[in-house]
């Protein structure tokens, strides 16, 4: 275990060294408060012996002093990625992409760049002898913006023979681990060598572009790849979450030694797989990513659900209230609050797409220390 402290805009941080193994590090319970000037008091609190508060996860840890190196970009990429457009003479563009998900070939780009062309996608690629070829998709499943933001399309059959269909990578990657991306920004292909894993878990991705060169508009949908398959989704830079607290995002920014337009967020490759499954037909609800407190199973998150909020309360009173975290440990909700015995916790799940008209809106209840969960549904 060890102390870094700060006179400057004092502040202690206590963490523990990560395993070498771990995948998913805890997250902030509580990020700092950044101030220009000494806050004496708060040095004084902080020289103080005090408990462990969270993890801090990558804060200098195990970086590695030089830049990391590219990962190889696949070299017929360019016939996986194409773009997607509301009509074929749009010049709004998304980038999208083949896989093949158990022996079947789809399309695949971001929930929202979906919504943006307003669930008509005709995509572009280049078909005989290199000239572009425009064709009307046919829109299949949808998950949820604020939670699995990714849209599946059927892709025509006169495109699949110029087309090569990405694999799917089922293991997260590792923190500190490079990856690849290829997309299209305002509509010029464009690869992405190098792009650290700063985060990885079953909800979001984080990646740092080493050097910094985030990719212009229209580069979401683009796959993230890890040895040549898609190991998830691009969906945009982390200034795209507008639910968090400036505090929150000056935090973040802090904690992994980064400039805004060096982040980037992506979708992991498990939630298109289960999107694949929902469109076959052979989905079970039970596949759904398990939300757990303290060991107890909340519920199954499933890929139009959205986490809207959790909510701790004492004798009846709101402590404290978390909107959707992009960096959420799902089987650790703990990790976000300090639980004290006979607290009361509140989970809202929205569930349901704008694409299919049967939405609905749950609060999960339970208390510390019990194992009764209460489900109500919301109008």
């Amino acid at each position: 275990m060890m102390k870094l402290y700060s006179g400057v805009i004092g502040i202690v941080f206590t963490f523990a060294a990560l395993p070498a193994s771990a995948q998913v590090p805890a997250v902030l319970k509580n990020l700092p408060r950044v101030s220009a000037q000494i806050d004496r008091a708060a040095v004084a609190a902080a020289l103080r012996p005090q408990p462990l508060c969270a993890v801090i996860p990558l804060l200098k840890t195990g970086h590695a002093p030089l830049l990391p190196l590219p990962a190889p970009i696949p070299a017929d990429i360019r016939s996986s990625v194409f773009t997607v457009q509301a009509t074929p003479e749009s010049k709004y563009k998304g980038s999208a992409f083949a896989v093949n998900i158990d022996g079947r070939v789809w399309g695949v780009t971001a929930r929202h760049v979906m919504d943006d062309i307003n669930h008509t996608p005709y995509m572009t690629f280049p078909g005989e002898n290199g000239d572009p070829v425009t064709l009307e998709a046919k829109p299949s499943k949808e998950g949820s913006v604020a939670g699995a933001d990714l849209a599946l399309f059927e892709i025509p059959p006169q495109a699949l023979p110029y087309l090569r269909p990405l694999e799917l990578e089922d293991e997260l990657p590792a923190a500190h681990s490079v990856l690849s991306s290829s997309g299209f920004a305002r509509g010029n292909f464009l690869s992405q060598p190098a792009r650290e894993v700063l985060f990885a878990s079953r909800h979001r991705i984080l990646t740092k572009y080493v050097p910094p060169n985030a990719p212009m508009n229209g580069y979401c949908g683009a796959p993230l790849l890890q040895n040549g398959k898609v190991a998830g989704v691009h969906i945009g830079s982390l200034l795209a979450d507008k639910h968090q607290s400036a505090e929150w995002f000056s935090g973040t920014l802090s904690q992994f030694n980064a400039k805004a337009h060096d982040l980037s967020i992506a979708v992991p490759a498990f939630w298109l797989r289960a999107l694949a499954r929902q469109a076959s037909g052979a989905y079970s609800p039970q596949e759904g990513i398990p939300l757990v407190f303290n060991g107890l199973q909340i519920m199954r998150l499933q890929p139009t659900d959205t986490i809207g909020f959790i909510m701790q309360l004492r004798n009846g009173r709101v402590v404290k209230t978390l909107p959707r975290y992009p960096f959420m440990d799902f089987a650790h909700l703990e990790t976000f609050f300090d639980v004290h015995p006979g607290d009361s916790f509140r989970l809202e799940i929205q569930s349901g797409s704008r694409i299919y008209p049967a939405r609905r809106t749950y609060w999960y209840e339970w208390t510390a220390g019990e194992n009764n969960i209460t489900q109500t549904i919301r109008k």
